[in-house]
């Protein structure tokens, strides 16, 4: 990465965040969706040669899938790539596509990608020559698939719209369980399942990920009760997010629909929910909807 680029982000940072914060790095990779300028960042801030750039074609790019220590899975609408993590080298592709938001490689060396349709959802899986070998509708009367993750139990956990709900279903397409992301007030992102039963799920513009129970009571939150209630923080939307050790939460804070350099891209929070570290460089990115965190990490959630 340019040394501007680091200078810049060095001094917002002391500026704009805490020096108690400064004790957490991280190593990340993300998904800038800006429409001019789709792209992989990867950032090290333990080793900040470490880092660089890589323009996604088409837009929106939004999945991320950590496949072993030095390769990324990322989709983008025409299908997906795989990157190499130590040096940004594009590894291997498939195209095709219009608008996949999806993609997951699966046990056997397939992969699964999915597609907002005028019929519903689609998923497709493609081997590793980029020939399709399957197709077909998972859910129709539902639409705005952003990520979808796989179970233990081989369920699929995605958000949906009409109405906002998360959602657990199995590859058939029955809806096994689901709770209403409205009443929490915001429409969803991602989903995962803990080892425990409960459920965890962003929330949009509600700017925290939940955790509810297989009842769909809440148990607890990562970010604002209420929207603004921390109005220091600067949180508008949260898309992405990932869990770490220790049940700290990490969730990218969208800045789209004109929120460009209001506020960080990458919020952490502890099992409290209280924010314990930040990164932001709006030199270098707009609108981060997706977030990977590397550090020690040998597979992706």
């Amino acid at each position: 990465m340019r040394t501007s680029h680091r200078i810049a982000s060095f001094l917002l940072f002391a500026v704009l965040v805490p020096l108690s914060y400064g004790q957490i790095k991280h190593r990340f990779i993300c998904i800038d969706n800006f429409a001019k300028k789709n792209q992989l960042i990867h950032i090290d801030q333990f080793e900040p040669d470490n880092n660089w750039v890589q323009p996604l074609p088409g837009t929106p790019a939004r999945d991320i899938q950590l496949l072993d220590r030095n390769r990324v899975l990322i989709s983008v609408p025409s299908g997906c790539r795989e990157y190499e993590l130590s040096t940004g080298k594009k590894l291997w592709e498939v195209t095709g596509y219009k608008r996949i938001y999806t993609a997951r490689r699966l046990p056997d060396g397939t992969t699964l990608l999915g597609e907002n349709t005028k019929e519903g959802i689609a998923l497709y899986v493609v081997n590793r020559e980029g020939r399709e070998l399957s197709r077909r509708i998972l859910i129709s009367n539902a639409g705005d698939l952003r990520v979808l993750r796989i179970a233990d139990n081989g369920n699929y956990l995605l958000s949906l719209t009409k109405p906002r709900r998360a959602v657990e279903m199995t590859p058939a397409g029955e809806i096994v369980w689901e709770v209403d992301l409205g009443q929490f007030g915001g429409k969803g992102y991602k989903v995962l399942k803990s080892a425990n039963g409960n459920y965890l799920a962003s929330t949009g513009d509600a700017v925290k990920v939940i955790e509810v129970d297989g009842t769909g009571k809440l148990v607890r939150y990562w970010g604002e009760q209420k929207k603004g209630d921390h109005a220091a923080w600067r949180l508008d939307f949260f898309s992405g997010f990932d869990l770490l050790p220790g049940d700290h939460v990490v969730a990218a804070n969208w800045l789209g629909h004109g929120k460009h350099g209001t506020g960080p891209h990458l919020v952490e929070f502890d099992e409290n929910s209280k924010l314990v570290w930040q990164w932001e460089d709006h030199a270098l990115a707009k609108q981060i909807t997706n977030v990977l965190i590397l550090d020690h990490r040998v597979s992706d959630d």
